[in-house]
């Protein structure tokens, strides 16, 4: 047996809370698979990347309630537990506390193509985080993004390395930069302006030179 239709008929949280008591698996669009259990959702798949943790569970599940467009379908069989098993109910009301968190920040400071990175001076801010407990969130997605930052990388480039929803991954970097472990990474963009500086500089003085004029007169 199946169920589906869209989310602009019934909200996401009101399906989740139609089949969290049956066994089989929530498709939602094209990118996401939620394998529920008797209650539990026991692992997901967000664009062919299995998720196996509650707190991968709660950035998809962030995004999908957010949803009001996309079609969703529900069909009964048995099902693989790949990851940590977690309450839906308990999914779903953490995950909208999370949401509204988000919503309650202007990601709008957080650009999708702005490369962000580790900051040197954030070292000892960071290994604090991380041996702190109720910090999960941020320390999961420090050990996924990690590499990535420390290079230099945009929130659309780690969403889509990491196969994580962008809402959830400038809000991950919006936190971090709070805490002053990541920064905007500058030091292109200076160089940029720099060198345009000096060449233009160069020129203007090639300019007064062919023209008999002084450079101190600038």
């Amino acid at each position: 047996m199946a169920l589906f239709g869209t989310f602009k008929d019934i909200a996401p949280d009101e399906v989740l809370g139609l089949v969290e008591n049956k066994e089989g698996v929530l498709e939602v669009g094209k990118d996401v698979r939620i394998y529920i259990k008797d209650g539990f959702v026991s692992g997901m798949e967000f664009r062919g990347r299995k998720l196996t943790n509650k707190t991968h569970y709660m950035a998809i599940l962030m995004d999908v309630l957010s949803d009001r467009d996309s079609p969703f379908r529900f069909y009964r069989g048995k099902v693989e537990e790949i990851g940590e098993k977690i309450p839906v109910s308990l999914l779903i009301l953490e995950s909208a506390v999370k949401k509204d968190e988000l919503n309650r920040f202007s990601l709008d400071t957080i650009g999708d193509r702005v490369p962000f990175v580790m900051d040197d001076g954030g070292r000892e801010r960071l290994n604090h985080l991380l041996s702190k407990s109720g910090n999960a969130e941020l320390v999961e997605f420090i050990k996924d993004a990690y590499y990535l930052l420390k290079k230099g990388a945009s929130p659309l480039e780690i969403s889509r390395k990491l196969n994580l929803p962008l809402e959830w991954t400038k809000y991950m970097i919006y936190r971090l930069r709070v805490l002053k472990i990541v920064k905007v990474r500058r030091r292109g963009v200076d160089e940029g302006i720099l060198n345009r500086v000096k060449r233009l500089y160069r020129k203007i003085s090639f300019l007064l030179r062919r023209s008999g004029g002084d450079e101190q007169d600038i």
